[in-house]
């Protein structure tokens, strides 16, 4: 039984056209990498003799990620959103997470980077950096 869950090397690859060798996510914050909120594939009616039914619908996929303030991954993250602001385009990605520690690989495929701030709030410290990204899909495959 693997009682490993160690996120300390999990790796993160996000491809653009802008870098199509890849950028490789690092300098993750102190308080975490990643996270994605759950999300409802499923929309439900209850008739008005009691029955219910459910239907899929499809949905998008959010991945936050959390970078400190000096991350290398933040002057490529301005790039991609300056260029979408100037040309006025979405620039699609895909993201790999790789978990060692579970012996998995996620694919985020044909993204975009939805939400993101260039500027890190100044406290004590800077603040670290969230880049928000919706995908069409994500595959949990194993390593």
């Amino acid at each position: 039984m693997n009682k490993d869950i160690t996120s300390a090397n999990a790796s993160a690859t996000l491809i653009v056209d802008l870098f199509p060798a890849g950028v490789k996510l690092e300098q993750f914050s102190a308080d975490g990498a990643w996270s994605q909120d759950g999300y409802s594939v499923l929309e439900t009616r209850m008739g008005v003799d009691g029955y219910m039914a459910a239907g899929y619908t499809p949905v998008e996929k959010e991945v936050t990620f959390h970078f400190q303030a000096n991350s290398p991954t933040i002057e490529k993250l301005n790039l991609i959103w300056q260029t979408m602001e100037t040309t006025k385009t979405a620039l699609w990605c895909n993201i790999t997470i790789t978990i060692p520690s579970i012996k998995m690989t996620y694919v985020c495929a044909n993204g975009v980077l939805m939400n993101y701030k260039m500027l890190p709030n100044a406290e004590k410290v800077l603040e670290p950096i969230d880049a928000t990204f919706r995908f069409e899909s994500i595959t949990a495959l194993p390593l």
